[in-house]
C-alpha cells in the first residue's frame, strides 16, 4: 500500500476529452501504440446554418445530423417537438440519450442552399454534426489528406487546422456565457467556389 502512495504519478495527455497516460518507455509488437495528435484530428468547419456559422464536425460515425438546443435557441431557429422520443445511442456501452426536439433550418454552404432537418442534442464540443444521412443524400466525401469536405457539384470546405479549431474553442471560453455564441453570416473563407 506504501508503495502505491510513494511511486510517482503517470504523465496524463488529454486528447478529444480522453486521458490517456503518457509513455516514455520504447514500444514493442503487444505494447500499446502512443497517440499521435496530428492523426486524431477530425474534420470540423464553420458551415452557414441558420442566421449564423455553426462550428460543426463532419461525422460518418452519427447516423443523424444534428444541432445544439443553445444554438437553436440563440439564432431562434423553431422548435419542433417530437410526438416519439428517439433512443441516442453513442459509441460506448450505457452511453445513451434520449432525442425530443427538432429543428428545420435554413442552410448555404458547399453550393447546398435548401432547409434541412436538424435534430437537437447537447453536444460537448461542436454546435452542430453533419452525420451521415447529409452525407448520403448529398455524396459528400471526407477527404483526411487533404483536410477537405467535397461535394458532388465541385464545392470544397476547408476543414479548420488544429490551430484555426484551438481559435474557435477560445473564442467560446472567453465569452461569459456559451449560449449566445454564433457569430453573424459574413463571407466564409471556408466556401470555396468549383476549380475554373
Amino acid at each position: 500500500m506504501r508503495a502505491l502512495a510513494v511511486a510517482p504519478k503517470p504523465r496524463v495527455e488529454h486528447l478529444s476529452n480522453v486521458r490517456r497516460p503518457g509513455s516514455t518507455k520504447e514500444v514493442g509488437l503487444l505494447d500499446q501504440p502512443s497517440r499521435v495528435k496530428s492523426n486524431m484530428v477530425c474534420l470540423s468547419a464553420l458551415v452557414n446554418i441558420g442566421t449564423s456559422q455553426a462550428y460543426v464536425l463532419f461525422d460518418t460515425g452519427s447516423n443523424t445530423d444534428s444541432i445544439t438546443p443553445e444554438y437553436a435557441h440563440a439564432t431562434n431557429l423553431p422548435r419542433i417537438k417530437l410526438e416519439e422520443q428517439i433512443v441516442l445511442q453513442l459509441g460506448c456501452v450505457g452511453s445513451r440519450s434520449k432525442i425530443s426536439y427538432g429543428t428545420r433550418t435554413p442552410i448555404a454552404f458547399g453550393g447546398l442552399k435548401g432547409h434541412l432537418y436538424l435534430d437537437q442534442v447537447n453536444l460537448d464540443r461542436y454546435d452542430g454534426i453533419i452525420g451521415t444521412p447529409m452525407m448520403n443524400r448529398h455524396g459528400l466525401v471526407l477527404d483526411f489528406g487533404k483536410r477537405e469536405v467535397r461535394f458532388p457539384n465541385g464545392h470544397v470546405i476547408k476543414a479548420l487546422s488544429a490551430l484555426e479549431e484551438a481559435s474557435v474553442l477560445t473564442q467560446r471560453l472567453d465569452r461569459p456565457q456559451r449560449p449566445p455564441h454564433p457569430r453573424p453570416l459574413a463571407a466564409s473563407s471556408a466556401l470555396q467556389s468549383p476549380p475554373n
